[in-house]
């Protein structure tokens, strides 16, 4: 990663190093509720497990949209 703000590049690896842990959370959700039948024998805990996985995407979205992306936006100028 070339950045010349270190600034922008050590919230850069920041947010790439958070998005690991995101990445195999979102593959045991896709193993875990597969097919139709693996919702419908829990379909609470489906409905949960959903809900944690679009928090924390959408936490993630507004962080990028909040800290990211105006810090890329001020080197600009």
């Amino acid at each position: 990663m070339s950045f010349k703000d270190e600034k922008i590049k050590k919230v850069a690896i920041q947010f790439l190093e958070e998005i690991g842990g995101i990445a195999p959370a979102f593959n045991n959700y896709l193993n875990k509720w597969a097919n139709p039948a693996s919702i419908e024998r829990n379909p609470s805990e489906f409905i949960n497990e959903t809900n944690e996985l679009f928090n924390a995407l959408k936490n993630r979205i507004e962080r990028e949209n909040n800290i990211l992306y105006p810090l890329i936006d001020q080197s600009c100028y």
